[in-house]
């Protein structure tokens, strides 16, 4: 049974109300792809080679998953969300990789019984905004589970937005539009919890008109470079670098291009 309560807002708008991301995944389809074959060079650096089983852990509509498989690679990717799930079968199929691709269906909150069914793991990938949405607690837990699960030497890739870029450059209102969605931002951070809350109102184009779809208040736990290093290492992961993206370019917050992380840790 899931541990999700109903009002949380990832069970409100990823399973409920499912249909107004979705446009948003299937933009980010292309840069999924290159985002695996990033991901792909860091495995072989690490001699996780094709056939390894890799983990995409919160898998959304398999962007990663599909591309890793096409690879090569045997993906086990996992989410709440069954119309995401979907998605990424539909994706798997076309691809021709359903054979190397399986989708289950799992809470965040309790990884186990899910883990229990696949593992173990040579890899895991979890991609961009895919922690943090119940708290710092939750990520350690899952984060631990997840190592429980991964053999020994077991390379994580991990890339997420730079807590302290994104305080430097703070953006207190955005929009992004994807099909015939748009989303409005109003953005405000919890300096006490370390909570970007973030009021999403959807927006759905209908000939001439904009109709509203519902508005959200999306809340998660962002984290600065040695914070969540401090978090991996905490729980079974040996963090082995922390760059600004897939390039290796190093963290500089100074530079307006940076700010994101990619952590590449293993499994201790």
């Amino acid at each position: 049974m899931s541990r999700t309560p109903a009002t949380h807002w990832a069970r409100r708008l990823f399973v409920r109300r499912a249909d107004l991301y979705l446009p948003f995944f299937h933009a980010m389809k292309e840069r999924g792809v290159r985002e695996a074959a990033a991901v792909a060079r860091v495995f072989r650096r690490y001699d996780v080679a094709r056939g390894a089983h890799i983990l995409d852990l919160c898998c959304g509509i398999g962007r990663h998953s599909v591309p890793l498989a096409s690879r090569g690679y045997r993906v086990t990717g996992i989410d709440l969300s069954p119309a995401f799930l979907s998605a990424a079968r539909r994706y798997a199929a076309r691809r021709r990789v359903s054979d190397r691709a399986q989708f289950l269906q799992g809470d965040f909150l309790d990884l186990p019984p899910t883990l229990d069914r696949c593992g173990p793991f040579d890899g895991v990938v979890s991609g961009w905004t895919s922690l943090g949405y119940y708290g710092k607690a939750a990520d350690q837990r899952a984060f631990a589970a997840v190592a429980r699960r991964t053999r020994t030497g077991g390379v994580l890739v991990l890339w997420a937005a730079n807590k302290d870029w994104i305080l430097r450059y703070f953006q207190p209102q955005g929009w992004g539009k994807a099909g015939n969605v748009i989303v409005l931002e109003d953005r405000t951070f919890d300096r006490r919890r370390s909570f970007m809350v973030n009021r999403w109102e959807f927006l759905r184009r209908e000939g001439r008109l904009l109709r509203s779809q519902g508005a959200f208040t999306i809340a998660h736990r962002i984290y600065s470079p040695p914070e969540l290093r401090a978090l991996l290492e905490s729980v079974g992961w040996r963090v082995r670098s922390i760059t600004a993206n897939f390039r290796g370019d190093p963290l500089d917050i100074r530079i307006h291009d940076r700010g994101g992380m990619v952590v590449v840790a293993q499994r201790k």
